[in-house]
């Protein structure tokens, strides 16, 4: 099977899990990464980083910067159509079917039993890329004053990311030269 195919494949499948959140789908797609040894673990966080960091959508973000890391344009192509049939073909569903079932209480209670699990993915994702970006106990006070201040004091996250990343040079640039120079 060549590249492309691999790519559209492999992100065909992880798009069915975006359904609930985009971020669902990142442990598949790390896991997948992984077994075929497409990127190093530095280059699928860096991917994850850049995706978060471009607006849009983030699997979309996702989908093509790994697929043009691993197969060129082609290859950004077939994952970005991959990552994105599956949400056409559930709307579809949805809009056809959806209106006629919403109010049966299995299908409400199955909405509601699906949350935990996408909770569970999303902790599992934030667990690994903080990991492998380097996040330990001398620096985990970036990421915990920055979800403090967007969900407790309500800043807006773009200021957050823009004094996260001021923090963290400043972090780089003084405290961490210091430790490495010991």
């Amino acid at each position: 099977m060549n590249t492309h195919t691999h790519l559209f494949l492999t992100f065909f499948k992880t798009g069915w899990l975006a359904i609930g959140s985009d971020y669902a789908m990142l442990p598949a797609i790390e896991a997948a990464i992984k077994k075929n040894g497409w990127l190093t673990e530095s280059e699928t966080a860096g991917c994850v980083a850049t995706a978060q960091a471009l607006p849009g959508i983030f699997s979309l973000n996702l989908a093509a910067g790994i697929g043009r890391k691993v197969g060129g344009l082609g290859g950004s192509i077939a994952a970005v159509a991959g990552t994105t049939l599956p949400a056409f073909v559930s709307l579809l569903i949805i809009a056809t079917f959806f209106m006629d079932f919403r109010e049966y209480p299995g299908v409400e209670r199955f909405l509601r039993g699906v949350r935990p699990g996408l909770v569970a993915l999303l902790a599992l994702a934030c667990w690994r890329m903080g990991r492998s970006a380097g996040v330990n106990l001398s620096n985990l006070w970036l990421p915990v004053m920055a979800l403090v201040a967007v969900a407790l004091v309500g800043l807006s996250p773009t200021l957050v990311v823009l004094a996260a990343t001021f923090a963290g040079f400043l972090y780089a640039r003084f405290i961490h030269s210091d430790e490495n120079n010991k």
